[in-house]
């Protein structure tokens, strides 16, 4: 018995560094985005000096051996700043792109399964709201209640919900007309029993790929926000604040723009890299498509 579980762990590990060796890219931006992560966690305490404290004295700092990338026009070490900011940035992404898949995953599926004028109505509003521009109407959102964490949070997240719900709803019309819904149906299941146990499942694998897209794309609108000046308020600093603060000193201090412009730009790779590996493994359908 024992030979035989060590044998199938040794099968799941080999197929496990197949799949890891098949997806190259996918792989390296989960490892990537898993240090974001633990940088998120443990920000305040991987920072080599306070960010909050000013030495004007070192105002505008090249990188050097005491601060790896330089210091900002308070003398703030910027690594410190960057690392501490991770947290608000990564929690901002997460947050909007979680309200978002639940409530446009939601009214997707429930669009699509009941059909009729509730899918009529529903999608009617959806096309209202899609016909914004993502960052314009999270702006008008955030103008409106103000530039709090919350705020900033459900503003991104009701640019995501119209577009998960349409995702989510084009999904589940494809799965409705499956034999499995309709033998669900024919043995007498519950609505939510097949909404639950027999659609959810089959249309996961294609909402999580594009969830990995809008927490790109949050990220993008989140860094819009703050670096207008509309997005998370002092003492909450994201790197889209850095990057304004920066800004006035481009040419004076461009280390100021570039680091926190280089941490953006990967975090989005990575997420990118990350989706195209699982739409390639969850759902080969759509490839070419996204």
């Amino acid at each position: 018995m024992t030979s035989t579980a060590g044998a199938r762990r040794r099968t799941r590990l080999a197929t496990i560094g197949r799949e890891m060796r098949k997806y190259k890219a996918g792989t390296a931006s989960l490892l990537v985005l898993l240090v974001y992560v633990v940088v998120a966690i443990g920000g305040g305490h991987l920072a080599p000096h306070d960010p909050h404290e000013m030495y004007y004295q070192d105002a505008l700092t090249p990188p050097s051996a005491r601060h790896l990338l330089g210091t900002d026009e308070c003398g703030r070490d910027l690594f410190s700043l960057i690392l501490t900011s991770t947290a608000v940035t990564m929690l901002t992404a997460i947050g909007s792109v979680a309200i978002g898949l639940l409530a446009g995953g939601t009214i997707g599926i429930y669009a699509a399964y009941r059909g009729g004028l509730a899918d009529s109505l529903l999608m009617r509003v959806s096309d209202i709201l899609m016909a914004f521009p993502p960052i314009i109407l999270a702006m008008i959102f955030v103008v409106v209640l103000g530039g709090r964490m919350i705020t900033v949070i459900l503003a991104i997240a009701l640019a995501t919900t119209p577009r998960m719900a349409r995702i989510a709803r084009s999904v589940t019309l494809q799965e409705k007309q499956r034999a499995y819904v309709e033998a669900a149906q024919a043995a007498g299941a519950s609505r939510w029993y097949v909404v639950l146990r027999s659609l959810l499942p089959n249309c996961a694998p294609t909402i999580i790929v594009y969830t990995t897209l809008y927490a790109a794309m949050n990220i993008k609108i989140e860094t819009s926000l703050s670096f207008l000046g509309l997005g998370l308020q002092p003492p909450a600093v994201s790197w889209g604040y850095i990057l304004r603060s920066g800004y006035f000193y481009i040419l004076q201090a461009p280390w100021y723009v570039i680091f926190p412009g280089l941490s953006i730009f990967l975090i989005i790779l990575c997420l990118n890299l990350l989706g195209d590996a699982l739409r390639d493994r969850l759902d080969p359908r759509l490839k070419g498509v996204l």
